[in-house]
C-alpha cells in the first residue's frame, strides 16, 4: 500500500548510477521518512542539479540513512545522480488513478463497495488487516490500546457503549483521560506506530447540550399541559355543579324537597332560611274564624268557616328564600289543625 507523508525531502550523501537500489542520504535525513512497514511504499522523485524531475522511484524500506528503492517508475528510467541532489516525496498520476479506482484496507487493496469491517472491541483493539472505515462492536469492553499499521488513520462508528481510556501508547487529543462511547458516536485513530496512536475527532451522535435543552422543553410543555388539565378539571367541576343546580330547578321547582311537619303556631313569624323557595300548606280546625297567610307584609291567602261550621279552612302560599311568613287570626277564633311545608 502506498503511504503518504508531509513535506519530506532529503539530499544524497554520495552519487549513484542508474541501477543502484540503495540511496545514501545526508546524515539524519533518513529519519524524515519514519518507518515503512513491510509491504508498503512511499513515492519519491529524484531531481537533477537544476531541480527538474529526472526519475520516479518507490521507497520500500529504510535503514538509518539508507533507502531501499525500486527505480524507474511511472514511465521513467534509472539515471545517475550526484551527491547533493535532492529527493522529495510527491504523489503523482498513478497515485491519483489508484485512489479513484479502489478503496484501501490497511495493507491490502479492496473494492469500494466491499462491506465495511466491524472491529471487535477488546482491551487491545487491533485494526491490522481491516478496512480503514467501519464499525466498532458493542461488547462493553474498555479499550486501553489500539494496534494497526503505522501512519494510517482508521475511522470507526460505535455500535454501543464502552470506554476508551488514555494511557501508554494511547492519547486522546480532545483532552480527558477517558471517553464513554455511545451507539452512533464516531472517531478516528491515527497510528503513530503499529502500537501507539492518537484518538482524534470524536463526535457524539447526540449533542448532550441539545438533549438537555430538548428535555427541558419537554418538561416545560408537560407542566403547561398539566396546568391546562387542572384548569379543565376545575371548569368541569363548576359545570357539573351548575348542571346539578339546573336539574334541581327543572325537577318541578321542588329542588328534590320533601313535605315536612315543622312545629308552628298561629300568630308567630317565621323566616325561610333553606336557600330555596318553600311551599306552605295550613289547615285550621272546623268552625274557625277569619285567618290570613302573610309573606312579609303581603296577604297572599285568606280563609274563613263562618258560613260552614263543618268546613276546615285552608291556607297556602310560596315563600321565597329569605322571606318571612306567618298565619294570623283576623277575626273570630280558631285553632290549628295541621301545618305542612315542602322544603
Amino acid at each position: 500500500m502506498e503511504l503518504f507523508l508531509n513535506r519530506v525531502w532529503a539530499t544524497l550523501a554520495s552519487g549513484i548510477n542508474g541501477s543502484t537500489t540503495t540511496l545514501p542520504l545526508t546524515a539524519g535525513h533518513g529519519a524524515r521518512f519514519g518507518t515503512i512497514p513491510t509491504g508498503n511504499k512511499v513515492r519519491i522523485v529524484l531531481l537533477d542539479a537544476t531541480n527538474n524531475v529526472s526519475e520516479i522511484a518507490y521507497v520500500t524500506a529504510i535503514s538509518g540513512d539508507n533507502l531501499t528503492i525500486t527505480r524507474g517508475q511511472d514511465g521513467t528510467t534509472g539515471v545517475a545522480h550526484l551527491a547533493g541532489d535532492r529527493i522529495e516525496h510527491r504523489i503523482g498520476k498513478s497515485t491519483m488513478e489508484a485512489m479513484g479506482q479502489i478503496g484501501v484496507t490497511a495493507g491490502n487493496a479492496q473494492q469500494v463497495d466491499q462491506t465495511v469491517t466491524t472491529t471487535t472491541r477488546a482491551a487491545t483493539t487491533d485494526f491490522t488487516g481491516e478496512s480503514l472505515e467501519g464499525t466498532l462492536s458493542a461488547t462493553g469492553v474498555a479499550i486501553t490500546a489500539f494496534h494497526g499499521v503505522a501512519r494510517i488513520t482508521y475511522k470507526r462508528k460505535c455500535l454501543g457503549a464502552g470506554n476508551i481510556t488514555a494511557g501508554a501508547g494511547l492519547t486522546i487529543l480532545q483532552g480527558g483521560a477517558s471517553i464513554t462511547t455511545a451507539a452512533g458516536d464516531t472517531f478516528e485513530v491515527y497510528m503513530l506506530t503499529a502500537t501507539t496512536c492518537e484518538v482524534r475527532n470524536y463526535q457524539r451522535a447526540v449533542n448532550p447540550k441539545l438533549a438537555e435543552t430538548a428535555n427541558t422543553t419537554a418538561n416545560t410543555a408537560n407542566g403547561t399541559a398539566n396546568t391546562a388539565l387542572t384548569t379543565a378539571n376545575t371548569a368541569l367541576t363548576t359545570a357539573n355543579t351548575a348542571n346539578g343546580t339546573a336539574n334541581n330547578a327543572l325537577a318541578g321547582g321542588h329542588y328534590w324537597q320533601t313535605w315536612q311537619a315543622p312545629s308552628r303556631a298561629i300568630g308567630t313569624t317565621y323566616t325561610n332560611s333553606t336557600g330555596k323557595p318553600i311551599q306552605v300548606k295550613v289547615v285550621l280546625s272546623q268552625g274557625s274564624g277569619d285567618h290570613g297567610f302573610y309573606v312579609g307584609t303581603t296577604l297572599v291567602d285568606r280563609e274563613s268557616a263562618y258560613y260552614d261550621a263543618y268546613a276546615y279552612p285552608q291556607l297556602s302560599g310560596i315563600v321565597p328564600n329569605g322571606a318571612t311568613y306567618k298565619v294570623v287570626l283576623l277575626s273570630g277564633s280558631g285553632t290549628l289543625f295541621y301545618w305542612r311545608e315542602l322544603r
